[in-house]
């Protein structure tokens, strides 16, 4: 049988474990209980029924790494019924759990995690785009028997057939489905080594001015993050000479010309939806649970300073300068500066300063008073040394980091005794984790964070 694609189903990572009946079957696979409709169990020889997406079946392993539906039928079959659904098999290996037993170059390996995949016999049945799965599946036809497929693994797994196949978008929120990055046409999304995601600024013929597109992309994209259960953190930063050059005039100014009607209030309340949709593209920033660390260099102009002052961290390099440019144009700051800044660096004189006036501030001037934290001499040192803080943040328990974030902007706008409260509701739930217990193992036995594997949130 040859497959032509895969879905991946709710369950992301699966191991085996035994059914009860001498058989084993995936952990996490549904099984018919309280609130999914218990139907009794399948022939004995294969465990316990579930429901799947081709009818009623089981998941059955096939040693050493495969898994195979066999399928029963639409419906569940009666007591003793044994009609036959699909057939379908999957061998399923992940690169990076091989690891051999005794170091010897020989000797076996120990069994990888195994992945439940829905086959489906062609991409096009996807629905939708997808990207290339780094671990792949395997067909087990060609190798019917154990010994076949133990001697294909022993040789590097070299010899077995492998096809394309693709990964649905799912939801983290669900537990279910893992979001697919999507493409941007003003911004580029890069995924970076230890769970960081390098979001980049993709207008560089037009210094990175933000334009409808932009407005609307950063929402979508920062939601999409939100929900990535693989990302623990996110780098931002700008292609081409600059960071940005702030808000697209002509673009803007088509937008506020499309306010439609003769009706004063009319025209007002659809120019203030508008503003509150410019307000939102930057406070999701905020509201990503994981931390994002701008990294700005050339200027930062209007919108730009805007867009940093949401971030959590701000790196510059020595020629990067800050301006809250509004003021010239004609109109108040209105998508976070006036908000966010004064908090930030401390002082409301420096703001007032900088707002009235609009004149520029040079990246040691930024440094002293707080609105970044690192100057580095080029975008290249900067941009290094953005991806690997986000890589060591990414490497803690996301319980712990995202838990943080979100008790630091709460106690950045409630009192100290409300902040208290809330970190205790918060945290009678989340000390209840099992990343305490690695973290406080690791450090026993002197090891760092990035050596302690967590599970994904």
């Amino acid at each position: 049988m040859g497959l032509g694609g895969v879905l991946w189903g709710s369950l992301p990572h699966v191991g085996v474990k035994d059914s009860g009946c001498g058989c084993r079957r995936p952990f996490g696979v549904k099984e018919n209980g309280a609130g999914e409709g218990a139907v009794g169990s399948a022939p004995h020889a294969w465990g316990k029924m579930i429901e799947g997406e081709w009818g009623w079946g089981v998941w059955v392993q096939l040693p050493p790494f495969g898994v195979k539906w066999r399928g029963l039928g639409a419906a569940p079959p009666y007591f003793g019924g044994r009609r036959r659904g699909e057939e379908r098999r999957a061998f399923c290996w992940d690169r990076g759990h091989f690891r051999p037993r005794g170091g010897g170059t020989g000797s076996r390996f120990r069994p990888t995690t195994l992945r439940v995949g829905h086959v489906v016999r062609g991409a096009g049945r996807v629905g939708r785009g997808g990207a290339a799965l780094r671990s792949p599946l395997v067909d087990l036809d060609p190798w019917r028997t154990p010994w076949q497929r133990m001697a294909a693994i022993s040789a590097g797994l070299r010899a077995l057939r492998t096809r394309p196949f693709w990964l649905l978008t799912r939801t983290m929120a669900s537990g279910a489905a893992e979001p697919q990055r999507r493409s941007f046409e003003t911004l580029r999304v890069m995924p970076v080594q230890g769970r960081v995601l390098h979001v980049e600024l993709n207008r560089p013929e037009k210094r990175n001015a933000m334009n409808g597109a932009f407005w609307r992309e950063m929402v979508e994209c920062f939601q999409d993050i939100s929900q990535d259960s693989s990302c623990h953190a996110v780098v931002i930063s700008g292609a081409g000479p600059i960071f940005s050059a702030g808000i697209d005039l002509v673009d803007m100014g088509n937008e506020f010309l499309m306010a439609n009607g003769e009706d004063t209030a009319r025209k007002a309340w659809q120019l203030q939806q508008k503003i509150r949709g410019y307000q939102e593209s930057f406070s999701v920033l905020e509201k990503c649970p994981k931390p994002v660390i701008a990294a700005v260099h050339g200027a930062c102009i209007g919108g730009g300073v805007d867009l940093v002052c949401a971030c959590d961290i701000r790196y510059c390099s020595q020629d990067a300068w800050f301006q809250v440019k509004e003021v010239d144009i004609g109109l108040a700051a209105d998508v976070g500066t006036l908000q966010r800044l004064p908090k930030i660096v401390g002082s409301q004189s420096l703001v007032n300063e900088l707002a009235f006036t609009a004149r520029k501030m040079m990246a040691p001037e930024a440094q002293s008073c707080g609105l970044v934290s690192r100057v580095f001499p080029d975008k290249a040192a900067l941009l290094q040394g953005a991806l690997e803080l986000a890589v060591a943040i990414a490497a803690r328990s996301p319980v712990a980091v995202q838990g943080t974030k979100v008790n630091l902007l709460y106690s950045r706008d409630h009192p100290v005794p409300d902040s208290l409260r809330f970190m205790a509701a918060w945290n009678m739930s989340m000390l209840q984790t099992d990343d305490i217990l690695k973290s406080v193992q690791a450090a026993m036995e002197k090891k760092g964070p990035e050596a302690v594997t967590y599970s994904k949130l």
